[in-house]
């Protein structure tokens, strides 16, 4: 259970004081045994999952053992990504959107401050009527970011696969608010930083949680 889903982890020790670790923060509690035990059960079964801070690929690791455990054990037929994130790695995103689309779960998505960048991406990409952000968020859409250098061919290499996940971000970003690709690829050539009312009216997001 632990190797499946590391996030929520329970020590005891004599005096019955017990440290329960959940995201990495230790919390003192008093509980009993049996208690944290329940405790376990119901975070494991739980339907919410957390993007707090970079995409990479320890988190998109998680979240697809999270989304897997989840869809093998409970009977609930949707899933909520809470997402407060800068953004981060492409191929990690994709890894996170591909867990959630196989499961065939209903995806619900909610900024609860920051969406940016791959972060603004998952966003987009939960299921139609049920992609939220709280009325004081901030949302932001851009290229994908990166560098080259070696050699003339290596810097080809590389600059041709940045400009290869630039097409299928903005692809799938066309699809997600139902715009034009063209008018897309313009507003993603630069920070695009947008209130949650914008976000709605972009197409990013369905509601506003106020």
């Amino acid at each position: 259970m632990r190797d499946l889903m590391s996030s929520a982890l329970f020590s005891y020790n004599s005096s019955k004081v017990s440290t329960i670790i959940v995201n990495n923060v230790n919390v003192k509690t008093n509980l009993k045994k049996s208690n944290l035990i329940n405790c376990s059960k119901s975070y494991l079964n739980n339907s919410l999952i957390s993007l707090y801070g970079g995409v990479d690929d320890n988190i998109a690791d998680l979240i697809f053992k999270k989304v897997l455990f989840t869809k093998s054990t409970s009977k609930n037929k949707e899933l909520t990504l809470l997402i407060n994130s800068p953004g981060g790695s492409v191929t990690a995103g994709l890894k996170i959107m591909d867990s959630l689309n196989y499961v065939k779960m209903r995806n619900n998505t909610v900024c609860l401050a920051l969406a940016a960048s791959m972060g603004a991406f998952l966003l987009a990409s939960g299921t139609r009527n049920y992609r939220q952000a709280f009325l004081n968020s901030r949302i932001m859409i851009h290229q994908p970011l990166g560098g080259a250098f070696g050699d003339s061919l290596g810097v080809e290499i590389q600059a041709n696969e940045i400009l290869y996940f630039k097409l299928v971000l903005s692809g799938y970003l066309s699809d997600f608010c139902q715009k034009p690709l063209s008018q897309v690829l313009v507003d993603t050539d630069r920070d695009y930083f947008m209130s949650s009312k914008q976000a709605s009216n972009y197409g990013l997001i369905d509601k506003i949680l106020k």
